[in-house]
């Protein structure tokens, strides 16, 4: 009985060893300080414009780097087909997936994560060809279609309702950038995009403007092997709470919180022009006072614009003038003896907004709530920020994140809460706007200087050697 009993343990063992040696080898190779991430490239995985950072999707996977001590190793494919099958072959750890994923053509070794970001097709047209006037229009034309065929189900289902189904479908193999560039140099009447990227496209193509939006929801999401263990463990465990994660969110803000709701073109060819005839004279000063006070230029030249769009003799009715609009309290303070004075208002302010980027320093914020809060304060006071931030605590927010803060600082204009509050009335809304105009103004200056636009020539000379995406040194 003993032996038999030994013998049927001896078996187990041996089932379990070779059952081990059988998942090694069918398991996808990983090294174990490598995390390969397949991805289509695309402004929101790996940014190219934006100074808030390298990329949103970019990183949420450095996040989850950090917290498995791993390398990202960054891999670009073709098209969603090609990030699947360098998944299912081990070539890849995971996929930034964008569309409707076919997992079941990979049978069921591939496991999805929750959608987390969403977009939407729309229809683009140029402003020198005539607009969509009906939609049967559309059925004439062969539509370029930035890369992304998951939009083609959304314009086959209007064409079939329109009845044109044999209009040409074929994707593009363009880039958004490529195919927008396209549009301009050739005037082509009619594009098809998805309507997240080109928010973030749009300001540096004005001649390019929406013409339709299709309802069709397109999902962004991870895909990862099942057979990699834990590794395919903790990407699950990560997606069951980062979406509703303060991390997610904050991040979410960063990129894409300070957007205008339509694109003011005026507003931005004003911006051009201003540049154009302004930094020439200013320009040399704006980039010696910035990197004194470790900022970046483009971020005062941002600044400034808001301020009084580089009018030197600019005065509002609050008082406050010169380019940097500086009260009189505050040019005593720093010793400004003339604040119509292009030159002392430049340096003068610039010195202001560090001050208070140093100020807040004891708070513990990041680098970036630091900058978005230094500036609320620059606009309405650091006391009337303090009083924010208190609003925001007292009513269940982050008090240390401008997310949070830009929430509650409009209640200040109100009665029922400025009188609570320690410094009273605040132009609350005001604020909130101030803000992100400048950070979307920030955003387009740094976009020109990168794709080395002709209007952002002056920006490149200001600009230097480019730092990157880095929030300004708030540690100094």
């Amino acid at each position: 009985m003993r032996t038999s009993l030994t013998t049927i343990l001896h078996i187990l063992v041996l089932v379990a060893i070779q059952a081990f040696l059988v998942s090694q080898l069918f398991e996808p190779k990983i090294r174990s300080d490598g995390f390969r991430v397949a991805y289509v490239p695309d402004e929101t995985t790996i940014s190219r414009l934006s100074p808030y950072g390298p990329g949103f999707d970019r990183e949420l996977v450095e996040h989850f780097c950090r917290k498995h001590r791993l390398v990202p190793k960054w891999i670009p494919v073709e098209s969603p087909r090609a990030g699947l099958d360098a998944v299912e072959n081990g070539h890849a750890d995971m996929f930034i997936h964008t569309g409707e994923p076919d997992l079941a053509s990979h049978g069921d070794h591939l496991a999805a994560g929750p959608a987390y970001r969403g977009s939407h097709p729309v229809l683009i047209h140029n402003k020198w060809k005539q607009d969509l006037l009906h939609p049967e229009d559309i059925c004439a034309y062969s539509l370029p279609v930035a890369r992304n065929p998951h939009m083609l189900p959304a314009l086959a289902s209007l064409t079939d309702v329109l009845g044109c189904p044999d209009m040409d479908r074929r994707a593009s193999s363009l880039t958004m950038h490529n195919l927008l560039e396209t549009m301009t140099r050739e005037r082509l009447r009619f594009g098809l995009v998805g309507a997240t990227a080109f928010k973030l496209w749009q300001p540096f193509f004005p001649e390019i403007r929406t013409s339709l939006e299709l309802h069709h929801h397109i999902a962004t999401r991870w895909i990862w092997n099942t057979r990699t263990g834990s590794r395919a463990k903790a990407l699950a465990a990560l997606w069951a709470d980062l979406p509703h994660s303060s991390f997610f969110r904050e991040l979410k803000a960063r990129y894409f919180g300070f957007f205008p709701q339509t694109t003011d073109f005026y507003e931005l060819s004003h911006l051009a022009g201003v540049l154009n005839s302004k930094l020439p004279r200013y320009g040399p000063t704006i980039a010696q006072v910035a990197r004194e006070n470790d900022l970046d230029p483009l971020l005062v030249t941002a600044l400034i614009y808001q301020e009084s769009h580089f009018n030197a003799r600019a005065t509002s009715k609050t008082g406050v003038r010169g380019l940097l609009q500086i009260s009189q309290n505050t040019a005593a303070e720093l010793g400004i003896s003339n604040r119509l004075d292009p030159l002392q208002s430049i340096e003068g302010g610039v010195r202001y907004l560090r001050s208070l980027v140093d100020r807040l320093q004891p708070l513990g914020l990041d680098a970036w709530n630091t900058l978005f809060f230094a500036l609320a304060a620059y606009n309405q006071g650091m006391g009337h920020l303090r009083d924010a931030m208190t609003l925001a605590e007292q009513r269940g927010r982050n008090k240390h994140s401008w997310r949070d803060v830009k929430e509650v600082f409009p209640l200040l204009s109100y009665r029922k809460y400025y009188q609570e509050a320690a410094h009273g009335y605040c132009r609350g809304i005001e604020v909130v706007d101030y803000v992100d105009s400048i950070r979307y103004y920030y955003y387009y200056l740094t976009g020109l200087v990168r794709l080395e636009r002709p209007e952002g020539a002056h920006l490149a000379l200001l600009a230097g050697q480019e730092k990157g995406n880095e929030p300004p040194d708030s540690s100094t």
